[in-house]
């Protein structure tokens, strides 16, 4: 391996076919595995390519019923001709990126050439897969918004957070920096007016985290600017603020706002997926809530009862997997464990990999570390799934996975996923609020 005449990448010598083999071959099917099946959640669900059409994921979706249809006496007028009843859903495939960098000093630090590029390359792989596919784990419990927190208070380089608005409810158990780490490059968006990035600090690293309060952290920059409800989100670079590179209505979408009853903030132009859900008509396009109205409760087989029925009450639906905290699943272990009546309701299900879940109604309970506090989600199995456009992959179109960084010793690549998560018929999954945790 080389660095080319013109010093504008790496040139390969007869190497070549043994490094694409490696790098393509056997790195890449395991990172691609780690990313995509972090978790029974992101394991269980199907991924499709079908609907995808260009930059967009578009298809119809059936809504409506033939109402053209009644009994009649004999040689009575027939029936009226009905017809069904269809939305368009379109919206944007959302990409994620992950890039891994290292210097050209350690491909030479032994005598072997192929073994030192390799002890660097294993190394960098391996953590840009668990660093992915942690991203992965968490974005999906969001809302496509991209946000990781609001602002709350600030002054000199001090930001207090908490949760932002919409999923936060009253999760009075909830860790507001459970999503933000020492480390990461943040940009604040006015919540009024949009991003109005030109009255921001630009982009902020966060120094500390749980400063002199649980809810706090610190910046690199004066966070005085910062203003109350201020959305947080991520920067890719701390070279530039601009809208295209952050997180701001650029995630996947999320089961927060797919199992929601409104238009998730996602940047969406007419609503979720392209249909607006707040339209009296559209009513199907709206997750069923259970909600304590502000007050946490606590968990009851009654409770799960009415969760279980009302997806088949209302969209003739039957819930497949109930994903929760761990505190709510504790709950739940508790409430069937007191009253051995029930002890047949939390019967172990088992999962591939040696996992075991207790069950309602054959439907499994999955907890969650990146599940919002105090809820439940009980989702229909067969109206949720990824669109995807491209697995994980490198970035390889001009022939080469590595480059070299301009001006430096060093090389970099960049690993890609192109999907979103979607659902056909948001009725048939519901959201239960403010259960108490134990």
């Amino acid at each position: 391996m080389a660095i080319g005449d013109a010093g504008l990448g790496v040139e390969y010598t007869s190497l070549d076919p043994f490094f694409e083999f490696i790098l393509n071959d056997l790195f890449k099917p395991a990172v691609a595995d780690t990313v995509i099946n972090p978790n029974v959640l992101l394991r269980t669900l199907s991924r499709r390519e079908d609907r995808v059409e260009g930059r967009n994921v578009v298809f119809p979706i059936h809504v409506g019923r033939n109402m053209g249809i009644n009994s009649i006496s004999p040689e009575g007028l027939l029936p009226d001709p009905g017809q069904q009843d269809y939305a368009q859903y379109a919206y944007a495939v959302r990409h994620t990126y992950g890039r891994i960098k290292f210097g050209g000093i350690s491909l030479d630090a032994s005598k072997t050439r192929i073994a030192s590029w390799l002890n660097a390359l294993q190394s960098e792989v391996q953590g840009l897969g668990t660093d992915m596919a942690r991203y992965r784990q968490r974005v999906y419990h969001n809302d496509g918004s991209g946000r990781v927190g609001d602002v709350v208070s600030s002054g000199g380089v001090t930001v207090q957070v908490r949760v932002h608005a919409g999923i936060d409810g009253v999760t009075v158990d909830e860790d507001p920096l459970r999503q933000i780490k020492v480390g990461m490059r943040l940009v604040a968006v006015d919540a009024a007016s949009g991003p109005a990035w030109a009255s921001r600090v630009g982009v902020m690293t966060v120094t500390a985290v749980g400063v002199t309060a649980a809810d706090e952290i610190q910046v690199d920059a004066l966070a005085a600017a910062l203003a109350p409800n201020d959305f947080l989100v991520i920067a890719s670079s701390v070279d530039s603020s601009a809208l295209n590179d952050t997180t701001w209505q650029n995630d996947p979408m999320g089961i927060a706002g797919i199992i929601n009853d409104g238009n998730p903030d996602d940047g969406t132009p007419t609503g979720f997926q392209g249909v607006d859900a707040t339209l009296a008509a559209n009513s199907w396009h709206r997750a069923q809530i259970n909600s304590g109205g502000g007050t946490n409760r606590t968990l009851s087989l009654n409770l799960m009862q009415q969760i279980w029925d009302a997806p088949f009450e209302l969209a003739d639906s039957t819930i497949g997997m109930f994903i929760m905290p761990f505190g709510v699943l504790r709950a739940y272990a508790d409430t069937v464990l007191t009253d051995r009546r029930f002890t047949g309701t939390a019967e172990p299900q088992s999962f591939d990999g040696g996992y075991d879940a207790l069950s309602y109604n054959g439907a499994p309970l999955i907890p969650d570390r990146d599940c919002y506090s105090n809820r439940m989600y009980g989702l229909s199995m067969d109206d949720i799934c990824f669109d995807v456009m491209a697995d994980p992959q490198w970035m390889q179109m001009d022939g080469s996975i590595y480059h070299r960084v301009e001006n430096r010793d060093q090389y970099q690549a960049t690993m890609f996923v192109r999907e979103t998560m979607s659902s056909e018929v948001r009725d048939k999954h519901i959201l239960a609020t403010d259960i108490a945790h134990l």
